[in-house]
């Protein structure tokens, strides 16, 4: 027998184990720090549409304080804090929505 075809021959070994372990990852490794392009590509689209409502809810908010110039809502001030004090966006908190939006 040649030595290439010892090194293809597979019946001389005895057992089927070849030293392979499985690799189990972790969270961070699978999803977080993942190098596959397909993981990758989820996370790109997962991260797009998080930020696509982000930007929507902001664009709400301020839109709805261009609509009702003069209204005031409360729940505003639960949300937004001393940034929309008695319940209208100040000026700085608009500016501030407008640029991150």
């Amino acid at each position: 027998m040649s030595h290439e075809a010892a090194l293809h021959n597979h019946e001389g070994h005895g057992h089927d184990d070849h030293g392979h372990h499985e690799h189990h990852d972790t969270f961070l490794t699978k999803y977080v720090f993942s190098q596959d392009h397909k993981m990758i590509a989820k996370q790109f689209l997962i991260t797009g549409m998080v930020w696509a409502v982000l930007g929507g809810l902001m664009s709400v908010l301020f839109r709805l304080q261009l609509g009702y110039p003069e209204a005031s809502f409360p729940w505003l001030e639960s949300i937004l804090g001393k940034w929309a004090k008695g319940g209208q966006i100040t000026p700085e908190a608009y500016y501030a929505l407008e640029t991150t939006h």
